[in-house]
């Protein structure tokens, strides 16, 4: 078995690369897309490592490289770990800590002092990367509300509307003004919902609301919505009245279902939230998970040396990986 970087795959193992990602996910990283994220320099200059064995694709796991604000002031990349999965049939036998053991050698000779991670604390996998070193240092809090059918009209005056494509490079700018001074994943990369959109993973009409003052955006919100509910993990604005505007325009899209918010947008508007009856839990099973790259340390010095107990901390749906 080889570990191989993406530009060290041949043509004829994109198939087994496909299958083994749909497979573990359900979905697949397209070249496309890889290249639309290498563009932004999001990817780590190798992309990330693969199993391969007589051919094929058996394994991968990407990594990314983000830039980080960290409680000093500095920024720095940080790495992260994203995709990690392996074929079903070829389970068990140490492919996902191989990988991970490569990226954590390149990353480290590379510099780099923190990588993190986004999984489930259920899964077997949440095992494989405590033994790597990991730490859960984040777990998801929630506000979730069950909205009536029938609201009072809208008591502000900032007006809401759908996105559009045109708003992204606004809505960055937005976003760069929003989390000034905060800490954590911040700046983004320039043109960083741009990318999203070309790699079809936003779409603003049905995943953005945007908040208007005299026709210019000043605040927006992503909207994840199925039959039962609708869910905000990103909400930025440049004022409290356009933050109540989309909180309103939010509950009205979900009238008649649970309404919810995660990440960053249940510290920033939680004082709104609490006043219309939200319920509040502080943490899901679903979290971020962390580990020095040089020198050991606990899940306590980790936290501390990211920040995310901080009040100015910030992630929302657009930084995770």
């Amino acid at each position: 078995m080889q570990l191989l970087v993406y530009d060290d795959l041949k043509p004829e193992m994109e198939a087994s690369r496909a299958a083994t990602h749909l497979g573990a996910f359900g979905g697949f990283l397209s070249p496309s897309e890889v290249a639309i994220w290498r563009r932004l320099g999001s990817f780590s200059d190798y992309v990330g490592v693969f199993a391969v064995e007589a051919g094929q694709v058996l394994g991968h796991a990407y990594a990314l490289r983000l830039p980080y604000t960290y409680p000093d002031g500095r920024v720095e990349r940080v790495s992260g770990v994203a995709g990690v999965g392996s074929r079903p049939d070829h389970r068990g036998r140490g492919l996902a800590r191989r990988m991970l053991e490569e990226i954590h050698r390149r990353e480290r000779k590379e510099g780099i002092d923190h990588i993190a991670l986004w999984t489930n604390r259920s899964w077997g996998a949440h095992g494989i990367y405590e033994r790597l070193g990991y730490q859960d240092v984040y777990g998801i809090p929630l506000a979730v509300r069950a909205v009536p059918r029938t609201m009072r009209p809208a008591s502000n005056t900032v007006r809401v509307r759908h996105g559009r494509v045109t708003d992204l490079p606004r809505l960055e700018e937005v976003h760069v003004r929003a989390t000034r001074g905060r800490i954590g994943f911040t700046p983004r990369l320039p043109r960083s919902l741009v990318a999203e959109h070309k790699a079809r993973a936003l779409d603003p009409p049905k995943d953005l609301l945007v908040a208007t003052d005299g026709g210019r955006p000043v605040g927006y919100a992503r909207v994840e919505e199925d039959p039962s509910r609708v869910r905000c993990p990103e909400l930025l604005t440049e004022g409290p009245g356009a933050a109540l505007a989309l909180i309103e325009a939010m509950e009205r899209r979900g009238r008649g279902r649970m309404c919810t918010w995660c990440l960053s947008a249940v510290a920033d508007q939680g004082a709104e939230l609490r006043r219309r009856g939200y319920l509040f839990v502080p943490t899901g099973w679903y979290g971020m998970m962390a580990c020095r790259l040089r020198g050991e340390a606990n899940a306590s010095q980790v936290r501390a040396e990211l920040g995310v107990d901080q009040p100015r901390w910030v992630v929302h749906r657009g930084d995770q990986f």
